[in-house]
């Protein structure tokens, strides 16, 4: 049998993620913390994570009705002033390829990125 994990020792990266808590989950512990259970007995009469407990319980103000809160998305690498070159030259040369265009503009995104907009205002080439 392995042995236990020392204080402040590495962390397992074997240990599965289980996703995130339900709303019975969620609801279950804001009562428990209600009721004035401490932190550390509620995570392990319900075997989460410490810091899962403390999110939870800080985050509540938040939830509407206990829902997952909506993530952030990622920041563009583009400018919008960019995105309206390339949306122009693109209508007035629809049979350029996506190398073509970025190099028309000097633009500094990926073939990907051209693709993303033009798929954003359905234009398809």
């Amino acid at each position: 049998m392995l042995p236990q994990r020392t204080p402040l020792g590495p962390i397992n990266g074997n240990e599965p993620y289980t996703g995130p808590l339900s709303e019975f989950e969620r609801g279950r512990i804001i009562s428990m913390s209600n009721r004035g259970a401490k932190k550390a007995i509620i995570s392990r009469y319900y075997n989460h994570p410490y810091s899962t407990i403390i999110d939870t319980i800080d985050k509540e103000t938040q939830r509407d009705n206990g829902h997952s809160l909506p993530r952030t998305s990622r920041l563009k690498c583009y400018s919008d002033t960019e995105e309206r070159l390339v949306l122009c030259h693109v209508r007035k040369f629809p049979k350029y390829i996506y190398t073509e265009v970025i190099k028309a503009y000097g633009v500094t995104f990926k073939k990907d990125t051209v693709k993303k907009i033009l798929k954003a205002y359905r234009i398809k080439n």
